[in-house]
């Protein structure tokens, strides 16, 4: 996986990438643990 990401996206790009999907990550785990449920946003 790594290499097919570096073959599209610069470091800098891979590591922005990374840290959004670990914020999406945690701020989902978040809101189950809360049971927070979504407002019908998109």
């Amino acid at each position: 996986m790594r290499a097919d990401l570096e073959r599209h996206f610069s470091p800098r790009q891979i590591v922005e990438l990374t840290h959004t999907v670990a914020w999406e990550n945690a701020r989902a785990r978040f809101n189950r643990g809360f049971n927070i449920q979504p407002d019908g946003y998109q």
